[in-house]
């Protein structure tokens, strides 16, 4: 949900994301934890993620955190500030940076994920130690993850007062669920939960998300809009993943609003890792509920976009002006805003669906729900 500017201040849209980053330590090659003599480096992080996904869609985003103040502490610096994400308030201090064992899966045996957390930098966070309205200044959007407030008292605490200055500075807000039972039971995040999720504009999950954590009941539909009606969230996301024997991933989702539901397509994708597939889902949600222009069309703004009929799986593309000339059919009426046209023809495959042609000036490689998107072709629309 869009909130409202000061009178006389013009803020460019821009997203804080507050979580904990995490060197990344994976099996090459899909090998077992035992049979690996080495691992893949990388950082990582659930809100680091969506904050660099954002960033690589051109937008503002900051990553709130704390890490040591040593060399592998710089490195998750510079692992997200070479993206263009803004490290300001990546706070030093601590000792220990926490860490994250991933077992790539392969077919039928899916990935496993084992965590060194506690007693990190992170974890250590407590109320006062984050300057909350100099983080929030210049930035509209503030969202977290469930995995934040699993640490104990002190970190929820932190969070909820984040949360607090936020809503009061007229932030919209967001959580992505993201419950992992490696760090905290179902008992203890469902009470911290509860008190996290009145009043978002945006939250993220799956429907047993609903029903373990909200005792939600029914379908997808009707407990997502069961939860809306109970916590007062503007709008609520559900998705959907699976995998098949020959590792095929195939992901979709659902959004609901105050008087509409939305349902993707299904995407199935191969190769495909399923690990930070939500975080980046989540980023389509904030990019297109909060920081896509007014006039591109609503179907378009549900993070949810449009595919390729043919070409490779998963590959997703954009038109850019400099892609069309005056005198093409998918040219804009007049070659003015808005950017977004329909035609009658749908040039891949000849038929006679309605395209959509979108044009986001100044994009280049995207990241949403996993996907790879890249200039110079069309959505259709209705998905």
């Amino acid at each position: 949900m869009k909130k409202a500017l000061p009178k006389g201040k013009k803020v460019q849209p821009g997203v804080v994301c507050f979580g904990e980053v995490l060197l990344a330590l994976s099996t090459p090659h899909h090998q077992r934890f035992e049979q690996a003599h080495h691992f893949d480096l990388t950082y990582t992080g659930a809100e680091a993620n969506t904050a660099l996904a954002l960033a690589r869609w051109g937008n503002r985003s900051r990553v709130v955190t704390r890490v040591p103040a040593h060399a592998l502490g710089q490195a998750a610096v510079n692992g997200l500030r070479r993206y263009g994400v803004d490290t300001e308030f990546m706070l030093r201090g601590g000792e220990k940076l926490g860490l994250l064992f991933l077992e790539v899966g392969l077919a039928q045996r899916p990935s496993q994920v084992l965590y060194d957390r506690k007693g990190s930098a992170f974890a250590d966070l407590k109320p006062g130690m984050i300057p909350w309205k100099e983080v929030f200044t210049g930035y509209h959007w503030f969202h977290f993850s469930g995995t934040a407030p699993a640490f104990g008292p002190g970190l929820e605490a932190c969070l909820k007062e984040g949360l607090q200055v936020a809503r009061q500075m007229g932030l919209g807000t967001s959580m992505d669920c993201n419950y992992r039972s490696t760090l905290w039971g179902a008992k203890e995040a469902k009470k911290a939960f509860l008190k996290l999720v009145p009043g978002l504009d945006l939250f993220s999950g799956t429907l047993h998300d609903l029903k373990n954590f909200f005792d939600a009941q029914g379908s997808e539909e009707q407990a997502a809009a069961a939860f809306r009606k109970k916590f007062g969230v503007a709008r609520v996301a559900l998705s959907q993943r699976s995998t098949d024997s020959q590792g095929v991933e195939r992901f979709s989702g659902m959004l609901l609003g105050k008087d509409s539901v939305r349902r993707s397509r299904v995407h199935a994708v191969s190769p495909f890792g399923r690990i930070g597939s939500g975080d980046a889902l989540m980023a389509g949600l904030i990019h297109g509920h909060t920081i896509c222009p007014s006039w591109v069309p609503r179907k378009l703004r549900n993070g949810f976009c449009g595919v390729r009929e043919e070409g490779s799986a998963g590959e997703i593309r954009l038109f850019f002006p400099g892609n069309l000339a005056p005198g093409d059919p998918f040219f804009p009426q007049g070659g003015k805003p808005p950017f977004a046209h329909q035609s009658q023809k749908n040039r891949i495959s000849g038929g006679t669906s309605p395209v959509l042609v979108l044009f986001l000036p100044g994009v280049r490689n995207l990241y949403l729900h996993g996907f790879r998107f890249h200039p110079g072709s069309h959505w259709r629309e209705g998905v």
